[in-house]
């Protein structure tokens, strides 16, 4: 099985360079060139338009650019920017759902001092039926 390959902004830029060689640079950067069967167009010096299918990717710097194992090309953003309110990495889920399971679990239990850790123990613990 094929392992994914994960790509900075500045990785991305290098590969373009490489590709399109010294001549025909702009300003330092790539303007145009391929990237895994896919063409690649300068928008700014911050973001690069990918077509993919019927789509237009938008890799800006800061992001990650990832070829995933089944050929398709995603574009993630930092974890930062799509959960401003935080993110449990070793759970998996936003910060804000996590205390909205929380105050749930609260609710149901008649316990307000209700606090766990990870999402998936806040909803196996509110499914519990109590007698």
């Amino acid at each position: 099985m094929a392992k994914e390959e994960i790509l900075s902004f500045d990785e991305f830029v290098e590969h373009g360079k490489k590709e399109v060689g010294e001549a025909k640079l702009v300003n330092g950067m790539p303007w145009s060139f391929w990237y895994k069967g896919r063409p690649v167009t300068h928008e700014n010096d911050n973001t690069y338009l990918i077509s993919q299918d019927n789509t237009t990717l938008f890799f800006r710097r800061g992001d990650a650019l990832v070829y995933t194992a089944e050929g398709n090309l995603e574009v993630r953003r930092p974890v930062e920017e799509v959960y401003p309110e935080g993110f449990d990495a070793s759970c998996g889920f936003p910060a804000r759902l996590m205390q909205e399971a929380n105050r749930t679990a609260a609710s149901l239990t008649g316990d307000r001092q209700w606090d766990v850790k990870c999402i998936a123990a806040a909803i196996a613990a509110a499914s519990v039926t109590t007698v």
